[in-house]
């Protein structure tokens, strides 16, 4: 905002010293697109989102996707309460488009081992819709304030 330039080594690698627990890892991943929400918010520019078709370091497809495995997991609640058929369905819909968007990440995780991947395509879904509510939530949050 002030015209000045943050360079960046993409060579850098680091190690997060951080321990989780699977509440901790959920928090984390709500909290995080929460506040980056907040700050397009207080800086006023939602260039990011529009010139570079990302949301904080996620593209605007892996958006969507969280967008979809949000809704899939809305619909999962849905049915189970109504025995909705409908709901099925558009929860399948809605991970079947999740899944297609990270088949080529899950085709790595299978280099790990079936279980691994098993893991990984199981949690996958719920953390992205975490991570919706988050970016969702942080949006909302900023416009009333």
């Amino acid at each position: 905002a002030q015209g000045r330039v943050i360079l960046l080594d993409p060579k850098l690698e680091v190690i997060h010293m951080k321990r989780y627990n699977f509440a901790k890892l959920i928090a984390n991943d709500f909290v995080i697109p929460f506040l980056f929400a907040q700050l397009l918010k207080r800086y006023g520019s939602l260039l990011p989102i529009v010139r570079e078709r990302r949301f904080s370091h996620a593209s605007l497809a892996q958006v969507f996707a969280a967008a979809s495995a949000f809704a899939a997991l809305g619909g999962l609640i849905f049915m189970a309460w109504s025995f909705s058929v409908t709901a099925l369905a558009a929860s399948v819909a809605c991970l079947s488009l999740f899944y297609v968007y990270w088949a080529p990440f899950l085709a790595k995780a299978a280099r790990r081992g079936s279980g691994f991947a098993l893991k990984t395509g199981l949690f996958l879904p719920l953390d992205a819709a975490v991570q919706f509510a988050g970016m969702t939530a942080g949006l909302l949050y900023a416009r009333t304030r």
